[in-house]
């Protein structure tokens, strides 16, 4: 089983719902976990799957599970710090496999949980044409911005095979543009509220 270390404040803040920690934390367990870059609307969903995975490699913290319940802003520090004291600073979190986890296209995901009148926004729902207006707009802007994307890209393709760039040349390239791509995803992201129990 393929596993990494992560903050124990930060698996405590996925599997329990209760945030504890950094909300850029859960982020970068469930994109591990899921080898995506994922959303913030999907954030519940994917950590409702990490819970019984991060639980099935240690049982103790369903106690954590059970007891985040009762978590609340006055006793939230001393719950996690004895969560810490007892397992320590980290804890390895195992990879999903393609039975613990679905992969849902995030637009696709977003469009289902659209209610008329009732409609999803960073963490909120928003009544209203307005709102629904809005979400057509932003759906739209993305496919333009996605298309333009495309198109800075298959130029960029187009020069180095001009350039007759060797094939280890271009990967570089291509990683060096996906992790460009990746720090103002996670900007973007950071600033987002996720629905929790708590916040802290």
């Amino acid at each position: 089983m393929q596993t990494k270390e992560f903050a124990t404040a930060d698996v405590l803040s996925t599997i329990t719902g209760v945030l504890v920690s950094n909300i850029g934390g859960v982020y970068e367990v469930l994109n591990w976990m899921t080898g995506e870059s994922c959303f913030t609307h999907q954030l519940p969903r994917i950590a409702r799957e990490a819970t019984p995975v991060v639980v099935g490699a240690h049982p103790d913290l369903q106690q954590a599970v059970d007891e985040a319940k009762d978590v609340n802003g006055e006793n939230w520090e001393t719950w996690r710090d004895r969560w810490i004291d007892r397992y320590g600073p980290t804890i390895a979190v195992p990879k999903f496999t393609a039975s613990t986890h679905e992969s849902i296209d995030p637009m696709s995901e977003l469009a289902e949980k659209i209610h008329p009148g009732q409609h999803y926004h960073r963490g909120t729902f928003l009544k209203g044409a307005f709102m629904s207006d809005h979400l057509k707009k932003a759906v739209a802007l993305a496919g333009k911005i996605s298309a333009k994307a495309e198109d800075t890209l298959a130029k960029l393709d187009h020069e180095m095979t001009i350039m007759n760039w060797p094939h280890e040349f271009r990967a570089i390239m291509w990683q060096a543009v996906a992790d460009r791509a990746a720090i103002f995803a996670g900007q973007s992201r950071a600033s987002s509220a996720v629905p929790s129990k708590e916040q802290p």
